[in-house]
């Protein structure tokens, strides 16, 4: 009896490494394309590339600034628009610089919910940027859910019936049958 339940554990313990191991190798794959896709950015139009944006929340906790990082292969002239702040009407807060190779502009930005945003007008292109800050209800991750979250997920339900399976066998084993004939 205790070499059957001795042999479980061991081959519990064997699967769960083996998965753990998959997922960490996934998890880095992962890791490794998203970079790839990080430096390339979004492209807003010829010669102008949205490299990254951050967001830096005021100390009140109110509105803050947004961050935008660009890659120009000739001077542009990059017109930013805080786009929350079309709820509220009127003039709209604006800032203008031309920018030539890595460049980084920031501008105060209104929160609206869990977004702000700024729109990008260069002389023939007008391109919305949303940012999402803080975390949603609606949501379990931060941002979109990965290959490495799904893995983690499902190792996490495997492991979680084995172990549900594992408990009935032992429960059955020491209770007044002895002998488990079958557990499900």
């Amino acid at each position: 009896m205790a070499t059957g339940l001795l042999f479980a554990v061991v081959v519990i313990g064997a699967t769960g490494a083996l998965l753990m191991a998959g997922t960490a190798t996934a998890a880095g794959q992962t890791t490794a394309q998203n970079a790839t896709n990080q430096t390339g950015g979004e492209v807003i139009t010829d010669g102008l590339t949205l490299v990254n944006t951050s967001y830096e929340p005021a100390e009140d906790g109110g509105n803050g600034t947004l961050s935008l990082t660009f890659q120009a292969d000739g001077p542009q002239a990059v017109t930013l628009y805080d786009a929350g702040a079309f709820r509220n009407g009127g003039q709209l807060p604006s800032k203008t610089k031309v920018i030539e190779g890595r460049h980084t502009m920031e501008m105060p930005v209104t929160r609206q919910g869990q977004f702000v945003g700024v729109t990008v007008v260069t002389a023939n292109t007008r391109y919305a940027v949303p940012h999402r800050i803080g975390e949603s209800d609606s949501h379990l991750f931060r941002g979109d859910p990965t290959w490495a979250d799904t893995q983690i997920a499902g190792l996490s339900g495997f492991v979680g019936g084995l172990l549900v399976i594992t408990g009935t066998a032992v429960y059955r084993v020491r209770s007044e049958k002895g002998e488990v004939t079958r557990v499900l």
